[in-house]
């Protein structure tokens, strides 16, 4: 088995990137290469059926330069061996991209941007007068295309979310995921900034998405990652925010989303820690919830039952700092998270009732931010 574990550090001078590793039986690692290390990786995602494995440089800056936005990058895997060929790179239209999507056609990505909270005040001038006006950076959705290979070939469509005035500020979007539902007919999209949920549809003949419906989450929550049951139609989420899982049930004929029931992630809160969620994953079999929490360190373990209802089980300590992703093995018997505060990748049995045994650290790494895995 394979790994691939980037670096999320926006702001650091050591280097950055994507380091691939070799998994092997008895769960030992071996850094087999180093790649693109003057970019930040915010986020992967596989093609599969192509071998293509696709990241974001989730900055708003462009390597050696100030500004521009950031990149998507696409590589192509050798299965046999680990090793990752660039086919290609896209610049952006938006600053700091932050989730990707295959379209279940393999001929599109849906990209996504947390964007920033950047204001430029700027002179304009109108005859013998002028005025200052304000521009915020754009929070972009974007489809982009892709060819038979998985080369991204350019932005197809793209739609701008507005921030909006009130409490005598700007409040910005920052689509933060893009999670496609179980037809593949369907995206939701996370919005941190303005604490929503979007549905989108997608036009794949002409290229184009269209909105299909938005719900509004609770104030100051900040909606972050989320993931849909395996087989029932129900959606759930996490916020940065709120330590708190939401589930939603999802009507693929409307696109509506409505709320079922919350489910808390802590057992118990320490006194001035401020718990910050941030990943979430689901076993395949529909009976288990993982969920990372930043700040109170731990990983938070749901049982769901044959509805898809929830019951906190367990808090497992993530041993380390700032854990970030969660990701269970091929086989759903390991789970991985990565520390980003203590540069490390921690494994962990999954027992047959779904709690959590420590088994050990698999490697260490700068500011691991993520991590994806494949085996043949």
């Amino acid at each position: 088995m394979f790994a691939f574990v980037g670096t999320f550090d926006m702001r650091g001078t050591e280097p950055k990137g994507l380091g691939a590793y070799e998994i092997g039986d008895n769960g030992k690692t071996r850094l087999l290469k180093e790649y693109c290390q003057d970019l930040v990786v915010g986020f992967q995602c596989w093609d599969r059926a192509k071998n293509v494995l696709y990241f974001t440089h989730e900055n708003q800056n462009l390597p050696g330069k100030t500004g521009g936005g950031g990149m998507i990058i696409a590589m192509k895997l050798c299965p046999k061996t680990g090793e990752l060929v660039e086919m290609g790179r896209m610049e952006t239209c938006s600053t700091n991209p932050s989730y990707l999507a295959l379209d279940k056609s393999g001929r599109y990505l849906v990209a996504v941007h947390h964007s920033t909270d950047n204001v430029v005040t700027r002179l304009v001038s109108e005859g013998e007068k002028v005025r200052a006006e304000v521009i915020y950076d754009d929070c972009l959705l974007e489809l982009i295309s892709l060819n038979e290979d998985g080369v991204p070939e350019g932005i197809c469509w793209t739609e701008t979310i507005q921030g909006y005035d009130g409490d005598g500020r700007h409040h910005f979007p920052h689509l933060h995921s893009v999670v496609a539902d179980p037809s593949g007919d369907n995206y939701i999209i996370s919005d941190k900034g303005l604490d929503r949920i979007y549905v989108y549809g997608i036009n794949r003949e002409k290229g184009r998405m269209f909105l299909r419906g938005k719900v509004d989450g609770k104030t100051g929550s900040a909606p972050r990652y989320g993931v849909f049951h395996p087989t029932l139609p129900i959606f759930y989420g996490n916020c940065e925010e709120d330590p708190t899982i939401y589930a939603y049930k999802f009507d693929v004929n409307s696109g509506s989303l409505t709320l079922l029931e919350t489910c808390p992630l802590l057992l118990e809160n320490a006194d001035g820690i401020k718990p910050m969620p941030s990943d979430i994953t689901v076993n395949g079999e529909g009976t288990r919830i993982y969920a990372s929490v930043r700040d109170s360190n731990v990983i938070a373990v749901i049982a769901l039952d044959r509805r898809g209802n929830m019951e906190l089980t367990e808090n497992v300590n993530c041993c380390g700092d700032d854990p970030r992703s969660v990701l269970l093995s091929p086989d759903g018997n390991t789970l991985f998270v990565t520390n980003r505060g203590t540069g490390s990748v921690e494994s962990f049995e999954v027992h047959p009732d779904g709690s959590l045994c420590h088994t050990g650290r698999i490697l260490r790494r700068n500011h691991a931010g993520n991590i994806s895995v494949f085996k043949e």
